[in-house]
């Protein structure tokens, strides 16, 4: 019951729409309106975590949630944070994907990968010994990149962060 809540919560929503027909307690949302990264941390500040995916072949990127019975109660109150989360992000200026796009296929043919890597997580805000609290402009850089890339990336500064 609160899956099918969520679906026709979300689908009711101006610009947000869940992918394919959920049978299960589990769903995908996207927008062709707002960036679902910044939506993410936007809900991330009110407490939800709503997991991004990136883009595919076959699938745009999308927010995936997860509904079970620690959560199913809190459905109206997910409804109305994301509606209120949508416009706020719809106020924002959005990140643009473009750019991060263009910068990443400049960096990635750098014959100094290590010194491409580091300037890439500067531009994310991948910097110092903390974690990020936002993680939309790392998520873009990260989808950006080629898979094997991206791995790369996650390693190295995950090794820098802790070692």
């Amino acid at each position: 019951e609160a899956t099918k809540k969520l679906i026709e919560g979300i689908n009711a929503m101006d610009g947000l729409q869940v992918l394919g027909e959920p049978a299960m307690c589990m769903l995908s949302f996207q927008s062709d309106e707002i960036n679902v990264y910044q939506l993410a941390d936007e809900m991330s500040k009110r407490g939800w975590y709503i997991q991004g995916q990136f883009a595919s072949a076959r699938v745009p990127r999308n927010l995936h949630v997860s509904v079970n019975r620690g959560n199913a109660q809190n459905t109206d109150a997910m409804l109305k944070d994301l509606r209120e989360c949508a416009d706020i992000v719809r106020g924002a200026p959005r990140i643009d994907s473009d750019a991060i796009k263009a910068l990443v296929g400049v960096a990635i043919q750098s014959p100094d990968l290590e010194a491409a890597f580091g300037q890439l997580t500067a531009q994310a805000g991948l910097v110092g010994s903390e974690l990020p609290t936002e993680m939309a402009l790392i998520n873009e850089v990260l989808e950006a990149l080629p898979d094997e890339l991206c791995n790369v990336l996650l390693v190295n500064y995950f090794n820098d962060l802790y070692v």
